[in-house]
C-alpha cells in the first residue's frame, strides 16, 4: 500500500527522509519548505536544501513566509492527503493543518524526547555533553515536540562527534524510522506512547552571543561546546595584532591533559589552557579561508607559546 503524503522539510537534516520516502514509491502531493534565503549585494535567492531535491524529483514545492492562511488550508484539505510529515521545517504547524490529512502528521525528532524539545536538540546534546541520544517519531500537535511517540532508536553518542556528523547520522537513523512506521500505518498496527513528564528540557535557539569560545571554562566544556557549534554557526576566538583583531573559527579540538591560565598558549600545537584542563585547537578556519589543520594554521599567524588570546579572564 502506497501513502498520498505532505511533506514539509528545509534543512539537509530532512533530505534522508524525502529521497527514502519518494524512493519507497509512497506519493508526495507537495513539499512545503521556507522562503529561499538572500545573500550578496544582487540579494540572490538561494533555495533550501529541501527545494533543490525536491525540484530535482519532479515535485511540486510550496515556500510560504507563514503556512496557516486559509489559501494553505484549503489547499491541503483538498489534497486528501493520508499524512503529512515533518522534519526540520522551521514553522508550527496549524490546528486546521494538523487535521486536514487522515492520519495527522509525524515529525523526526532527534533527541530522545521529552529530553530536548525545541529547536537546537543536536547542538544542545553535545554542548552538554550527553553520552546518548537518539531519535524519535512523534505525533505532531499544537504543542513544541510534546506529541506521543511510536517509534524511537537510541545511540550513544561518538566521543568527538561534532554537530555536522551527528546530524548527518541522525537524519539517517530518522528516515529509516519514518518509514517504518509509514508501513505500520498501511498495516494499521502503529502503537502511539504519551512522551514521560519526568526529563523535560529544551533545547532553545542557538544564540551568537554564546557561540564565543570561554577559556576559564573546564576544558571537557570547551571542548563540548566546540564540537556541538562545528561547521555551523562554529565556535570562535579572537586574535588580536597591532593593526586588528581577527575572529577564528574553531571547528574540532582534543582534551589534553596540561594546565595553565585560562587563554595561555602551552606549546606550539596550539593548545590553549582551559579554568581546568586544555584543548588543542585541531580545525581552524580565518576569515575568508578554507579549514585547515591546526599546523598549517600556525604558520601563518603568529601564534606561538606562552602567549594569551582569550580575553574571557
Amino acid at each position: 500500500m502506497k501513502l498520498k503524503i505532505i511533506f514539509m522539510g528545509t534543512s539537509d537534516f530532512a533530505i534522508p527522509a524525502l529521497c527514502k520516502i519518494h524512493n519507497a514509491g509512497h506519493d508526495i502531493s507537495v513539499v512545503y519548505t521556507q522562503p529561499p534565503s538572500l545573500s550578496g549585494r544582487g540579494l540572490k535567492k538561494n533555495p533550501s536544501p529541501i527545494h533543490n531535491i525536491a525540484e530535482k524529483k519532479g515535485l511540486l514545492v510550496k515556500t510560504p513566509e507563514k503556512i496557516g492562511n486559509i489559501d494553505d488550508i484549503n489547499y491541503l484539505k483538498s489534497l486528501n492527503a493520508d499524512i503529512g510529515i515533518v522534519v526540520s521545517f522551521g514553522q508550527l504547524i496549524p490546528k486546521e493543518i494538523l487535521k486536514s490529512t487522515k492520519h495527522g502528521f509525524l515529525n523526526i525528532h532527534p533527541s530522545m524526547l521529552p529530553r530536548w524539545r525545541g529547536a537546537s536538540p543536536i547542538q544542545r546534546t553535545l554542548m552538554n555533553g550527553d553520552e546518548t541520544t537518539g531519535v524519535n517519531i512523534i505525533r505532531v500537535d499544537e504543542s513544541l515536540d510534546t506529541g506521543d511517540i511510536c517509534l524511537y532508536e537510541i545511540i550513544q553518542v561518538p566521543k568527538n562527534t561534532t554537530y555536522g556528523e551527528l546530524s548527518s547520522d541522525l537524519s539517517e537513523i530518522g528516515a529509516k524510522l519514518i518509514n517504518r512506521a509509514l508501513n505500520s500505518i498501511c498495516n494499521k498496527t502503529t502503537v502511539f506512547t504519551p512522551q514521560n513528564i519526568i526529563g523535560i528540557s529544551y533545547a532553545k535557539k542557538i544564540n551568537k552571543s554564546e557561540t564565543k569560545i570561554l577559556f576559564n571554562k573546564n576544558a571537557d566544556e570547551v571542548h563540548n561546546h566546540i564540537r556541538g557549534l562545528s561547521p555551523y554557526p562554529s565556535a570562535w576566538f579572537e586574535y588580536r595584532t597591532q593593526k586588528e583583531t581577527i575572529r577564528i573559527k574553531v571547528l574540532s579540538s582534543e582534551i589534553i591533559n596540561k594546565n595553565g591560565k585560562p587563554g595561555e598558549i602551552l606549546d606550539n600545537e596550539l593548545t590553549i589552557a582551559c579554568k581546568k584542563g586544555a584543548v588543542k585547537l585541531t580545525r581552524l578556519q580565518r576569515p575568508g579561508k578554507n579549514p585547515m589543520d591546526n599546523i598549517s594554521f600556525l604558520r601563518g599567524i603568529n601564534i606561538s607559546k606562552g602567549m594569551k588570546i582569550s580575553d574571557s579572564l
